[in-house]
C-alpha cells in the first residue's frame, strides 16, 4: 500500500460535477504536483483530500481512511495551505508561524520555548527570520506566503497540502521555496501535494504530476522518468500547442508560436 492514496474521489456543487473520480497515489518523500487550467477542479481536489468538503471516494494516509478520523486528528496529520492565509487580524509574524502547532495543543496551553525556537528556525529557513517581530498584516503578499510556508514546516506533519504556494513569490523565491519543500520531504519522509500555477516549476521539481482537466485525471507523469514526447502529448491536452525541452538536466515548457 502507498503512503498516500486517493481513490475515485468525486464531488459536485449541486448538480454540477466538479471532480469526476480522481485516483492517484504517492510514496513517502515524494513531491506531487497537481496542474491544470483554471477551473479544472484543483482546489476542490485539495479541499476534498483534507476533508474540508465531503465528497465520494476514499482518501488513505499511512493505511488509514481519513473518513474515519475527526477534524482534529486530520489537522494533526495534514498541514493545508490555501491560496489565501485567512489571517485577517493584527498578529506578529512569529505568532502566525506558531499557529502551525495549534492542532497538537490542548485548550489554554501556551507555546513552549522549544516551539518558539522551531518557529524562528523555520522563518529563517524561508528567508524572513528578520521579520519575526513584524505585524503579519504589514507584509507583502510574497512575504505572507513565506510565513505561511514556514508555519507548515514547524510541526512535521505526515502530509503537506499546498494550493499554489509559489503564486505570490518572485522568480528567485519561487524556485528556492519549492526546492526547500522537496528537501524537507526527503529529510522527514512525508508527502507534499502541491497545486502549481507554473508548469515549468512543476516539471523541474515534482516527482509525480497529476494532470486535471474538467475534474478528471487525464494523466499521471513522472518528469524524471517519462519520455519527453509522452509528457508533451499529455500536457498539450491542457495547455494547447507547447513544446518541452531539456535545459540543465531538467524539463521546461515553451509555448509554440
Amino acid at each position: 500500500m502507498s503512503f498516500f492514496e486517493c481513490r475515485n474521489l468525486k464531488y459536485s456543487y449541486g448538480k454540477k460535477e466538479v471532480l469526476g473520480g480522481v485516483t492517484f497515489s504517492a510514496e513517502a518523500g515524494e513531491l506531487v504536483g497537481i496542474i491544470g487550467a483554471n477551473g479544472s477542479g484543483k482546489t476542490t481536489l485539495m479541499k476534498s483530500i483534507c476533508s474540508l468538503i465531503k465528497g465520494d471516494g476514499r482518501v488513505m494516509l499511512c493505511g488509514e481512511n481519513l473518513a474515519d478520523k475527526s477534524d482534529r486528528e486530520i489537522a494533526k496529520a495534514i498541514s493545508y495551505i490555501p491560496q489565501r492565509s485567512g489571517i485577517d487580524v493584527s498578529i506578529s509574524v512569529l505568532d502566525a508561524t506558531l499557529m502551525g502547532f495549534n492542532a497538537e495543543m490542548s485548550l489554554l496551553s501556551r507555546y513552549t520555548d522549544s516551539q518558539r525556537e522551531r518557529a524562528k528556525a523555520a522563518l529563517a529557513e524561508v528567508g524572513i527570520g528578520h521579520l519575526s517581530s513584524r505585524d503579519y498584516q504589514s507584509l507583502s503578499e510574497g512575504e505572507k506566503q513565506l510565513c505561511i510556508i514556514a508555519r507548515s514546516f514547524v510541526s512535521h506533519k505526515k502530509m503537506l497540502l499546498m494550493d499554489e504556494p509559489e503564486s505570490s513569490l518572485d522568480f528567485r523565491n519561487r524556485n528556492y521555496v519549492i526546492g526547500l519543500i522537496k528537501n524537507k520531504l526527503k529529510e522527514n519522509g512525508n508527502v507534499a501535494i502541491v497545486c502549481l500555477h507554473e508548469p515549468s516549476v512543476a516539471l523541474r521539481y515534482c516527482d509525480r504530476l497529476v494532470l486535471i482537466n474538467k475534474g478528471k485525471c487525464i494523466a499521471q507523469l513522472k518528469p524524471f522518468e517519462d519520455k519527453i514526447e509522452y509528457m508533451e502529448e499529455k500536457l498539450k491536452q491542457i495547455y494547447g500547442n507547447i513544446t518541452l525541452a531539456k535545459v540543465n538536466g531538467g524539463v521546461v515548457m515553451l509555448p509554440d508560436d
